[in-house]
């Protein structure tokens, strides 16, 4: 099912980006030969007009075949062809498949919050502190029970509001009440831990289990091993994933001793966090699950609001793309932080079986990123093509066919090494 999932969710983004260019090259008068979901041997498909529509072998991409898309190509000389027309109306050919990705994304997320998505039940309840992880929080001047009034001076009536708030926060001021008290407290963001300190997540979740370690870690010398449940840290038990990541970090590459449960059986793990300048933190190489998850319920919205929320949601997905992208360039993140097809069908099974609403979240990130990522000035795909189109634009003819084919043989070189690289990674993750 793994398979079957990732090809519905690859042919739908490759479906709608692809259309994006067909659209806009029938609008132009442009002879459009083949129309592909996927690449090599056709399996089957229909011809209507002068197009052919098919399906191929590969369920790794897709394309539109278009008369004289090379100025050098036979028909290129045909007033129907890509090379005879304007600057505008072939920006508009090769912008419209990224900009159709987009536009599915955009369609979607609202999809998501107006079904429902499963959420914490307390992003639902009154902003009332269930703990304070003292290391973060730089005052002491907090307390469980404490109620948050509102923050930055706008009131708020649940956790939802005040994530809302605090998301693209450093530092905020909070209004709470205490008792009959009423008082404000300055709260920073943790630059280790990227966090504030008083997040609920921090005190649900209890002991961690561990689904992959990597090798040559740590973890993998010290003899921990896949399923083994990691109840406390220096004997101090532990309250979730985020509490036992920030317990290693905190560490300082000093020993750490774990309490594990192994098949009814209860050992004792000593090991040393290694820093991993990728991150900035201290690790030992373990992926973790939580084993037990706060009360989730079911949270939908109305049209309205699924609208603002969907489109909220894309702003912030891309910032974080943007932002990953830009530390990959500066080399502030490393290459192996990439993700390829057997993450993609991984992820996707796994979001179709949490139910609908996460599929076409999944969905609509892919696409988002998919679009992103097409309007990046690397020959060979669609932004590497409007940066030749604005070359051309600047020098009043096209670039000579020598550097456009070299050109275009680097960027399938690098675009290959980066598919490589990231298929590598995943089977990494996979058989460790």
């Amino acid at each position: 099912m793994t398979i079957l999932y990732f090809i519905i969710a690859l042919s739908l983004l490759v479906l709608v980006h692809e259309f994006g260019h067909f659209i806009m090259a029938k609008r132009a008068g442009i002879r459009v030969d083949e129309f592909s979901i996927g690449f090599g041997p056709r399996l089957f498909g229909f011809k209507r007009g002068e197009t052919d529509y098919r399906l191929c072998l590969i369920p790794l991409g897709g394309y539109v075949k278009v008369l004289g898309q090379d100025p050098d190509d036979e028909g290129a000389d045909d007033p129907r062809s890509f090379s005879q027309k304007g600057i505008i109306p072939r920006f508009k050919i090769l912008i419209a498949g990224p900009l159709m990705n987009v536009l599915l994304s955009l369609l979607l997320m609202p999809a998501v919050f107006f079904i429902g998505r499963d959420i914490p039940r307390y992003f639902t309840e009154t902003p009332v502190l269930l703990g304070v992880q003292q290391e973060v929080v730089s005052q002491q001047a907090l307390k469980q029970g404490d109620q948050i009034l509102a923050v930055n001076g706008k009131k708020v009536t649940t956790w939802e509001e005040v994530f809302l708030i605090l998301v693209a926060q450093k530092n905020a001021t909070l209004t709470l009440q205490r008792g009959s008290e009423i008082f404000e407290h300055q709260l920073e963001r943790s630059s280790e831990e990227d966090f504030f300190g008083i997040e609920p997540s921090l005190f649900y979740g209890g002991p961690v289990m561990v689904e992959e370690i990597l090798p040559d870690s740590p973890a993998k010398e010290a003899g921990l091993q896949q399923k083994d449940k990691i109840q406390a840290l220096n004997e101090s038990p532990l309250q979730g994933s985020a509490d036992f990541t920030s317990k290693v970090h905190r560490s300082q590459g000093g020993e750490v001793k774990l309490t594990i449960e192994r098949n009814g059986e209860i050992l004792e793990k000593t090991l040393a966090p290694r820093f991993n300048p990728e991150v900035q933190r201290w690790l030992i190489g373990i992926q973790v699950s939580q084993t037990e998850n706060p009360p989730m319920v079911l949270q939908r919205y109305d049209v309205k609001t699924s609208l603002q929320k969907g489109f909220a949601e894309n702003i912030r997905l891309l910032t974080l793309v943007t932002s990953m992208l830009k530390k990959l360039v500066t080399l502030e993140a490393s290459y192996k932080n990439l993700g390829g097809p057997i993450a993609i069908a991984k992820t996707s099974a796994m979001a179709a079986k949490s139910g609908l609403s996460e599929f076409l979240y999944f969905l609509a990130f892919l696409s988002l990123q998919l679009g992103i990522l097409n309007l990046l000035p690397i020959p060979v795909l669609d932004g590497g093509h409007l940066a030749f189109l604005g070359l051309e634009a600047v020098r009043g003819k096209p670039l000579p066919k020598r550097t456009r084919f070299v050109l275009q043989q680097i960027g399938f070189a690098f675009l290959l090494a980066l598919m490589i690289a990231a298929t590598v990674n995943d089977l990494k993750k996979l058989f460790g």
